[in-house]
């Protein structure tokens, strides 16, 4: 009876060691498992960062006057010893196949949190994070406007596009006008690509007359986003790309905050340099018979937007260039 007891009590510790290890076995597959989604959520966040991911971004597009602007991740840049991708900038398809590129903004993927910063401004900004929950508040940075505004995530949702599972966030965004507690509907992020107002637009306050709207997002060339994209990723009724030359001549910076610089061999005596509306509404803001081959012209007391730069010499016109004042 003794050795059977003892056989018992042997088989109850066998089981118990067992039970103990399955369970262990358990708890480690959940913290793999957790380990695992936290990888997901870091690797979506970077993907938003990888070299050549191009977003095309349509501008206005519910008025008369619309046009679209490309992004792209361009390589890399030290910000106080961190890696920060370079956010590079065109209007034209031409400088696109070029690569003749503006840089735009600098972002960086820490963990959950994407944070951004600019040429102007190297301090870092939260400009999102992916681990936010419905119901938490995040004070998010808009590179546009330049300025900081109150958000809360209202749900979340799951995506799949390409086979690839992707969270989604609707949130609200708190005025900044005299009402105490007047919210509006956000556009939603989508992890690994961004917001849907463009990667340069995200978080914007709801300013009427501007519109942003993500036509296209492209992973080494290849579109994403959409799955139903839009007929073309670049929409235009600008009709600025009408002219082509391989006339010698150079404007800088473009955009610009106010002073444009314009050279090259040939613009001669006689050229004539105007600059316009984009809209056309005023048909000439500035001209100048041009005596030399360079020249700076000052738009620090014209409004933010959009203008047409055109050269013309006596065989005609040369050169079309659209400037964006920001």
């Amino acid at each position: 009876m003794k050795n059977i007891r003892e056989l018992n009590i042997g088989i109850l510790l066998l089981l118990l060691i067992s039970a103990l290890g399955q369970a262990s076995e358990i708890r480690i597959i959940s913290d793999n498992t957790t380990l695992q989604t936290e990888l997901i959520r870091k690797m979506n966040n970077e993907s938003i960062l990888q070299t050549n991911n191009m977003w095309y971004v349509l501008r206005d597009g519910a008025n008369p006057v619309h046009y679209t602007e490309i992004y792209k991740v361009e390589g890399d840049t030290l910000i106080d010893e961190q890696t920060w991708k370079i956010i590079s900038y065109t209007t034209d398809p031409d400088d696109a196949a070029n690569q003749n590129w503006q840089t735009r903004l600098y972002l960086l993927a820490s963990g959950s949190e994407l944070l951004c910063s600019t040429p102007d401004d190297l301090t870092p900004k939260l400009y999102f994070d992916f681990a936010a929950q419905p119901g938490d508040s995040l004070t998010l940075f808009c590179p546009f406007f330049n300025e900081f505004s109150l958000f809360e995530i209202t749900s979340i949702d799951t995506i799949t596009m390409h086979g690839v599972e992707r969270k989604r966030f609707m949130s609200k965004v708190k005025s900044k006008g005299e009402e105490d507690d007047l919210w509006f509907e956000n556009a939603p992020w989508i992890e690994g690509i961004g917001s849907e107002n463009g990667i340069f637009y995200g978080n914007p306050q709801p300013y009427l007359g501007s519109q942003f709207d993500l036509t296209c997002f492209h992973v080494d060339g290849i579109l994403y986003y959409p799955e139903d994209p839009f007929e073309s990723c670049f929409l235009s009724n600008v009709g600025f790309a009408i002219i082509r030359s391989d006339a010698d001549i150079t404007v800088y910076p473009n955009p610009t905050k106010g002073i444009v610089n314009i050279r090259g061999n040939d613009i001669n005596s006689r050229s004539i340099i105007s600059i316009s509306t984009l809209d056309g509404a005023t048909s000439e803001l500035f001209s100048e018979l041009q005596v030399s081959n360079t020249m700076v012209v000052d738009l620090k007391s014209y409004p933010t937007g959009i203008y047409i730069l055109k050269i013309q010499n006596k065989q005609g016109l040369i050169k079309v260039v659209k400037i964006m004042k920001w």
